[in-house]
């Protein structure tokens, strides 16, 4: 029989943030820094629009791992303020229409996002 265990997120360490002046400069980045692994796009929650970057499994040390299975997920983030959600976003230099999930039934990363609208901005 095959088991199932739930090991929910306990903690985001938020060890970057990076606020951009417009979502189209948001998703320019996430244009240039996308991978075929990982397509390109961004999630939007309660007026921000983003994209998370977990550290690359290369990085992972035993301690990170460690600390993942124990719900601790370290993170950047990187936002720009969209009040109402639409379901695309321009990356005009790179003429490319980036999709933006609507994501706000993530308990957790609503939560993450609430954190990170009352931070002073980055410096």
């Amino acid at each position: 029989m095959v088991q199932i265990t739930s090991r929910p997120i306990k903690e985001f360490v938020v060890y970057r943030y990076i606020k951009f002046r417009s979502a189209g400069e948001l998703a320019r980045r996430a244009v240039i820094e996308g991978s075929p692994m990982q397509p390109a796009h961004l999630k939007w929650i309660n007026g921000i629009v983003y994209r998370t970057i977990y550290p690359a499994a290369s990085l992972m040390s035993e301690t990170l791992a460690k600390e993942f299975l124990d719900g601790k997920i370290w993170v950047e983030v990187e936002f720009a303020d969209m009040p109402q959600f639409k379901g695309t976003v321009n990356s005009a230099e790179e003429n490319v229409l980036l999709p933006i999930v609507d994501n706000s039934i993530d308990r957790d990363e609503y939560t993450l996002i609430e954190w990170l609208k009352k931070q002073p901005p980055p410096s």
